[in-house]
């Protein structure tokens, strides 16, 4: 070995362990930070942020691959006047690697886990609020009504959904959400009867004026498979926004069709048929095509 090459040998590892040494450094000096006298003021201005309640149980640092985090657990989240809470496992927040920040908008990592789902992806808090992110094992029950409008569809099973949300438009929120449910059941509205499906995946682009466009819903089940898309209009209340959903039944299990009958939609086992729904989304109401 030449010794201009013993010489680099020396350098990277004196540099290395000089990495190794910061390091240690910053993590002793982030676990000796009084975190705790923080919790009250931090979770006062995301209270103020984002017009909630906000309660936290601990704050402190955290480590991944990714860089630090500025870990919060056991957080309460509440929309006043309701007094049901969301809540939060943990909620992890770090400066998120975005072009974002060279036209000086600052974009921030998001990471929340809790009985109502699993949230990662990136939140811009400027004066434009958006969001591009997934959301894990959704479980609509567990979300407050005052944060969903009390008209998600009832659906059960493993349910994921990719979001691009951004501030804006007539409903005060634009963009896309694409839903993909697994192995579930999906109760038909204003009825006591529940689809179990396989799968049931579908797109909704929601528009400046407010309407928004459902497209390629598809639920593929053992008793029945159905395609549908259509429009929800908007009203002055969320839950009195209109509905126009066209649906074909494409495939249906013969011991189904008398089921469906009941509520009033008489489908041909060997045809299958077609059928829509209108009403608002506070009071869907079927109807035959």
């Amino acid at each position: 070995m030449s010794e201009d090459e013993s010489a680099a040998k020396r350098w990277l590892r004196r540099l290395g362990l000089g990495f190794v040494c910061l390091a240690v450094m910053g993590g002793a000096a982030l676990s000796a930070f009084p975190w705790d006298r923080l919790t009250d003021q931090v979770a006062q201005q995301i209270g103020l942020a984002t017009g909630t309640q906000v309660q936290i149980g601990s704050l402190g640092p955290g480590l991944s691959w990714t860089g630090p985090w500025l870990v919060l657990r056991e957080v309460a989240i509440q929309w006043p006047p309701s007094t049901t809470t969301l809540d939060l496992e943990h909620a992890r927040l770090r400066p998120a690697w975005a072009l974002s920040w060279l036209r000086l908008e600052p974009a921030v990592a998001l990471d929340l886990l809790g009985p109502a789902g699993h949230v990662t992806g990136t939140v811009w808090p400027g004066q434009a609020p958006a969001f591009d992110g997934h959301i894990d094992d959704l479980n609509p029950t567990a979300l407050p009504p005052a944060l969903i409008g009390n008209v998600f569809p009832p659906i059960t099973g493993q349910i994921d959904a990719d979001l691009a949300l951004a501030s804006g438009g007539r409903r005060g929120v634009v963009g896309s959400v694409t839903l993909d449910a697994r192995e579930g059941n999906l109760v038909i509205p204003n009825t006591p009867l529940a689809i179990p499906f396989d799968s049931l995946v579908g797109e909704m682009d929601i528009e400046e004026e407010g309407s928004a466009s459902v497209r390629g819903l598809a639920l593929k089940g053992p008793l029945v498979s159905i395609s549908g898309e259509g429009t929800i209009g908007t009203g002055r209340e969320t839950r009195r926004s209109p509905l126009d959903l066209a649906f074909q039944i494409d495939h249906i299990d013969p011991s189904m069709a008398p089921l469906l009958g009941t509520v009033g939609l008489n489908v041909d086992p060997e045809n299958g048929g077609s059928f829509q729904i209108q009403g608002t989304l506070g009071d869907p109401r079927l109807r035959q095509r």
